[in-house]
């Protein structure tokens, strides 16, 4: 349609034009565990290719790449950053300021016509061919790759170059051109090198074939069924050939070898595995076989540590894989993921479900069930907090809480630390149900069960607080570790919880209404958990003795001292908090060691474990008792058989035990004396690297090491890591193969001397990926514009600004960072401002978005009760595209009415007590509940009513046992007569009454009280919602005489005039229906509009534009 106009008959007719769409790539993840050729599997050497980028100034003053690059950077202005790849002496990124290649509005070039990827292709092969000095001369082994070279955004392009040999193109090699705002801002390679060998195979695909039958043997049981045609590619290698990554130190440019194989797959038929070979296709070398299926995910929105959305503490939730959890795929029996969330796919796109119920831990929240649904293939992610204790995004299933996943995470990752040290426990392999969202706040228990308490009162959801969970679960190790409960077990959970956080404070974030731990009078000065046992931080500052601590601050109770158990605790806690950050450092053990070696001695003592943890008869005190934890400590620790002469670090278990008043015997004494016969092992350099399906790991040897072992953590370098495996010397490298590059993990690797008791210190920690990891953590809707209400709610009508804040949750500071919104709602929303800027987000920071902000407008036939839904994308400098979805609703459908004042009820009442609520809000019931919360001696004495302004009765409890602090509907079925659902359809609006009989004489003194109770309504129509009013007319229709002509690349679209516009919305869309509608562009009241480069594209993709008129409101007509 070069030059010619076609004229649409009506506005809402379509134009056909041809457009270019991407699709996005599907998230997988490779098996962890090989079947039946594991034994044959042979990693491709030299696969893993290590780059480490120089600075420029990093090479000699007088070299001649550094002078060019120099003069290069001195011609455009000296404000260019090269970094180069030692291997192949090119860029791995050069950006800077710009160089002006199309007219944009960063240079001042004259426009020229359209921009197009072409044009671009062609100024980027001139470039090239300008400074081929510094980056060589690949004239004819080069080809865009038109998939990946893409308009990202309107003015941003990426351009991406193949290498390609003989026509056999190089995998992963590619050339990068970054194009914005009119300029060229960053180019550069990854595995780009010369091609020194030829494309053309010697050996056919059936002789490749044969080679890897030869290889694999014959199999007489099963066939082997092609899964693909014969595959010709080119591999870039390290020219070394090595199994693990290392850092390039040989010449500079002869860095990458090249290698043409033929690529061979196969699938054994009913197994899950797709079986790849790799054979050379000169020499017939079998260079690689592996496994090449692929496997997806559960993870979900996990709380670090607590959930009060303090993100610099921990407490905002972020993806973590879930473990262990229960995959149902359609038509196949349930399995368990393994440790990183991974399960097995039987067919790509079939349906999966978990309701984690897993294979070592069982979640009953008392929201409701947990069943979530997702596609084989693409993973099962149960998503990021949407609100506080029963709150769930929509669509997810009632019991896919916060806690809930929380809950199923951190007590799963706390058996599996354990299972290392304790494999033989039983209890520790069996299924632990952890109950969350119960009914009440301000506590955790464990009875068999874990139960976990709801947020309310000023206290936290302990469902969500890490300290919390493994505190109650460590009451679960101490009743099943083969010697009964502890004295006192509480200290036993709360040691389990110092070890989690490396932290004194045990649950932080248990009080969320300002208070700190009281210290049984020694008030904690920071601490907002349940206990601190870093006694510098108390009031006083003085270490916890049983003499001056337990006896005066303790009620009684069964503690060693006699004493109340939990106030027990803070002397011997305090002691193995003292042991990690005091007296093992104070023998020159560094931080990570000592809290590594004290986590050891300790665990390692619980088989078995049980009596009094130290002994007591105040005001006297010690640990001169086998069952202290004192003395089994200092056996753990020795490694001569002989105690009398002192362990490897007795002074240090001395000194931490004596100082809060229960070690055995004195300073002096020679088996409070270090001594070791363990050989003097130091501590490994680590390096780590992602490779294929996981993380590489190698490091250092140290001398006289028998074994290493490996730790890996998800909550920082700092806190407690799960043992994944043991390397037996002189073997220095380990493969993590379960771990997506997904999540944030770290390593240490401590090496182990032959005598179990010798241990050296822990490595240097290796965090993988070390790149920033952003997730939208808040919007904010400001509707103070001219066009809102400015009661900070959306509402139909309204243009409003939605500022956006972004969490950072990785390991390395985000900068670059932009985002860009979309809608899943386009038939009433109008995005006119779908880019946003931040600031530089710092790691474990939240920053908001820079003004100006998200702008977008709810068309009118929006209505209230709707729900909106976005996308976020989100992306920053060398950090991937991460996107979110998130909803607005337009009202809320429940709203609570309480009354808090308190009523005495009297035995055997002669009138009922009675307490109304007044509602005023004129709605329909859709759906009633009512709490009630009763103080009484004997439920069974009372009956409780409650009637609505209709005068409908339900009869809530009937002289029956509970029901006194319960949610009614909800919670408990009303006694009757009567039901909760009779209420449906009434008006909510008058007075709501309660009546309370006792109806038993009592023989106690007073009488019950009522403290409050509360109507929990759902109705028809929806609170907080007024749609915005303009005063402007609807525009009219624009008349249908649109007329589209093609210049060049770009589209020109003219209209004639609709009444009362005061401006132009073009909308686009695949449909002729205009089902989904996304705005094109915009006129402020202009009757042409040009859509620069919008007629390219391939030839069979259609979109459908129609023009509406709008007012100041942004409001459009049809």
């Amino acid at each position: 349609m070069n030059g010619m106009r076609r004229r649409c008959l009506r506005a809402l007719s379509a134009c056909a034009l041809v457009v270019c769409l991407a699709l996005p790539a599907l998230a997988v993840q490779q098996r962890t565990h090989l079947a039946r050729y594991d034994g044959v599997v042979q990693p491709r050497l030299g696969g893993a290719v290590a780059i480490r980028p120089l600075a420029l100034d990093e090479l000699p003053a007088g070299d001649a790449l550094r002078r060019g690059w120099e003069a290069f950077v001195a011609e455009h202005d000296g404000r260019w950053r090269i970094y180069l790849d030692r291997r192949t002496g090119l860029p791995t990124l050069a950006a800077g300021r710009g160089i002006a290649w199309v007219p944009g509005p960063g240079n001042t070039l004259e426009p020229d016509g359209p921009v197009t990827i072409d044009r671009l292709e062609q100024l980027a092969r001139e470039f090239l061919e300008t400074h081929r000095v510094l980056l060589g001369d690949w004239s004819g082994a080069i080809e865009l790759d038109e998939a990946a070279s893409v308009e990202r955004r309107p003015g941003v392009y990426q351009l991406v170059f193949r290498q390609v040999v003989d026509g056999v193109r190089v995998e992963n090699a590619r050339f990068d051109f970054h194009v914005a705002a009119g300029n060229l801002v960053a180019f550069g390679t990854h595995r780009w090198a010369p091609v020194r060998i030829s494309g053309v195979p010697r050996i056919g695909a059936e002789e490749a074939q044969a080679i890897l039958d030869a290889y694999l043997g014959s199999d007489a049981t099963t066939g082997r069924e092609p899964a693909a045609d014969p595959e010709l590619t080119i591999l870039a290698l390290d020219p070394r050939m090595q199994e693990k990554p290392a850092p390039w130190d040989g010449p500079r440019g002869a860095g990458i070898t090249h290698r043409l194989v033929w690529r061979l797959s196969f699938r054994v038929p009913g197994e899950v595995p797709l079986w790849v070979g790799e054979i050379d296709a000169h020499s017939g070398e079998l260079l690689a076989f592996y496994d090449a299926a692929h496997y997806a995910s559960v993870r979900g929105g996990v709380f670090p540590q607590m959930g009060n959305g303090d993100c610099s503490t921990g407490g905002c939730d972020f993806p973590h894989p879930l473990p262990f959890a229960d995959v149902t795929e359609d038509g196949q029996a349930t399995v368990f993921t393994d440790d990183f969330g991974v399960y097995q796919c039987v067919a790509d796109g079939a349906g999966v479900t978990t309701s984690l119920d897993g294979q070592f831990v069982r979640i009953d929240d008392d929201c409701g069930p947990i069943a979530e649904t997702g596609v084989c293939g693409e993973g099962l992610d149960l998503g990021q907090r949407f609100g506080e204790n029963c709150a769930v995004a929509p669509g997810a299933s009632a019991g896919n809480t916060s806690a809930a996943r929380t809950a199923f995470h951190d007590v799963n990752r706390a058996k599996q630390a354990a299972r290392a040290y304790l494999p033989d426990n039983s209890w520790l392999q069996g299924v632990l149900v952890t109950n969350t969202n119960v009914n009440n706040t301000c506590n955790a228990s464990y009875g068999g069960q874990l139960n976990m308490f709801r947020a309310g009162n000023g206290c936290g959801n302990t469902g969500e607080n890490l300290g919390v969970l493994v505190h109650e679960w460590g009451h679960g190790l101490d009743d099943n570790d083969g010697g009964g409960f502890d004295n006192t077990s509480e200290a036993y959970a709360d040691v389990v919880a110092i070890f989690w956080s490396h932290d004194g404070c045990i649950g932080p974030g248990f009080f969320v209404d300002g208070r700190t731990c009281s210290g049984y009078g020694d008030t904690c000065l920071e601490c907002t958990g349940v206990r601190d046992m870093d006694y510098s931080r108390r009031q006083s500052g003085q270490p916890a003795t049983p003499a001056g601590f337990v006896d005066p601050r303790c009620g009684s109770g069964g503690g060693p001292c006699g004493r109340e158990t939990h106030c027990e605790s803070y002397p011997i806690a305090e002691a193995i908090f003292d042991l990690a950050t005091k007296d093992l450092p104070a023998m020159g053990l560094d931080q990570a060691t000592s809290w590594q070696l004290a986590e050891k001695l300790w665990y390692e003592t619980r088989a078995g474990s049980g009596g009094d943890i130290y002994t007591c008869s105040l005001p006297d005190s010690d640990s001169c008792a086998s069952t202290s934890w004192y003395q089994q400590m200092r056996v753990a620790d020795d490694d001569d058989g002989d105690l009398s002469n002192g362990t490897p670090h007795a002074a240090a278990l001395f000194a931490a035990f004596d100082r809060h008043g229960i070690a055995c015997g004195a300073a002096e004494d020679p088996e409070n004396h270090n001594s070791s016969s363990c050989p003097s092992l130091t501590a490994p350099t680590l390096s780590a690297a992602p490779s294929g399906t996981g993380v590489e790991l190698s490091w250092t040897a140290v001398p006289d090491a028998a074994s290493y072992t490996v730790f890996r953590g998800e909550l920082g370098c700092d806190a407690q890591a799960v043992i994944v495996g043991t390397v037996d010397a002189p073997a220095t490298t380990f493969f993590d193969d379960n771990v997506s590059q997904d999540f944030i993990v770290n390593y240490r690797v401590r090496p182990d001397g032959s005598n179990p008791a010798c241990s050296g210190p822990v490595s240097n920690c290796v965090v993988i990926p070390e790149t920033a990891k952003l997730i939208l953590n808040a919007r904010r809707i400001d509707d103070s514009g001219t066009n809102g209400d400015g009661d900070g709610r959306l509402e139909p009508g309204e243009t409003i600004t939605l500022p956006a804040s972004l969490f950072n949750y990785g390991a390395a500071d985000a900068t670059g960072v932009s985002g860009l919104l979309g809608t899943l709602s386009p038939r009433v929303v109008r995005i006119s401002r779908p880019d946003a800027l931040w600031p530089d987000i710092l790691q474990n920071e939240v920053q908001e978005s820079l003004a100006p902000h998200f702008e977008l407008t709810v068309l009118p036939e929006a209505a209230c009760g709707d729900t909106l839904g976005f996308t976020l994308d989100s992306q920053a400098t060398d950090v991937p595209p991460h996107t979110d979805r998130f909803d607005i609703g337009m009202g809320v459908f429940t709203r609570d009415y309480r009354n808090d004042q308190d009523e005495n009820i009297p035995h055997q009442t002669s009138e009922p007590v009675v307490s109304t609520i007044t509602i005023s809000d004129v709605r329909t019931i859709t759906d009633l509940d009512v709490s009630i919360d009763i103080s009484a001696f004997r439920a069974t004495d009372l009956i409780v009513d409650v009637t609505s302004p209709s005068g409908t009765t339900v009869r809530l409890k009937n002289q029956t046992g509970g029901g006194l602090n319960t949610r009614y509907d909800r919670d408990r079925q009303p006694d009757g007569p009567g039901a909760m659902t009779d209420f449906n359809g009434e008006p909510l609006e008058g007075t709501w009454t309660l009546s309370i009989q006792d109806v038993v004489p009592g023989p106690f003194p007073t009488g019950s009280t009522l403290r409050s109770w509360t109507i929990h309504a759902e109705v028809e129509e929806p609170f907080d919602c007024a749609p915005f009013t303009c005063p402007d007319a609807t525009p009219g229709a624009v008349p249908p005489t649109m007329t589209v002509e093609k210049v060049g690349a770009d589209l020109v679209f003219t209209w004639d005039a609709a009444p009362d516009a005061d401006g132009y919305n073009l909308l686009a869309d695949a449909s002729a229906q205009l089902d989904t509608p996304e705005l094109a562009g915009q006129t402020a009241g202009a009757t042409t509009l040009t859509l620069p480069g919008a007629a390219g594209g391939d030839a069979g993709n259609l979109r459908y534009y129609v023009v509406r008129g709008t007012n100041t409101c942004h409001w459009e007509g049809p």
